[in-house]
């Protein structure tokens, strides 16, 4: 019976960090921005996939929209698998690390396509989320 409640919690709760399970998809240069991604929330129609994955801050950032300082970003992505292409669908900016703490600032308008740069984060995230079957 507990497992059952846990798992329905677990359900209701999908988007949050009560479930997600973040996994490291690389840094830049100096460790200052860290990549994470979200397979669980890999969602694919066709040859379109969508995905979460987060961005950790070592240092405050301020936000361009009001200025508040945040230290991390969840963003959800729309991938063209069979184009390579990409879309920001939502961003979220967090107070504190791997999306804990006040959101600071959100934008939830679909982005226009763009190609998939080599050698990018986004390369990295269109080819974890277009080869999930």
């Amino acid at each position: 019976m507990t497992r059952f409640i846990l798992l329905t919690l677990c359900v209701l709760l999908m988007t949050s960090d009560a479930c997600a399970k973040w996994t490291q998809s690389g840094e830049n240069e100096g460790g200052i921005l860290t990549h994470y991604v979200d397979r669980g929330t890999i969602r694919r129609t066709g040859h379109l996939t969508k995905m979460w994955a987060l961005q950790n801050f070592a240092a405050a950032q301020a936000s361009a929209n009001n200025g508040k300082p945040f230290r991390s970003k969840k963003v959800r992505f729309e991938f063209d698998c069979r184009d390579e292409k990409h879309r920001l669908l939502a961003s979220f900016w967090y107070a504190g690390l791997m999306g804990r703490g006040d959101i600071v600032d959100s934008g939830t308008t679909p982005g226009t396509w763009a190609p998939i740069i080599p050698d990018s984060v986004q390369e990295t995230w269109w080819g974890i989320a277009c080869k999930k079957k």
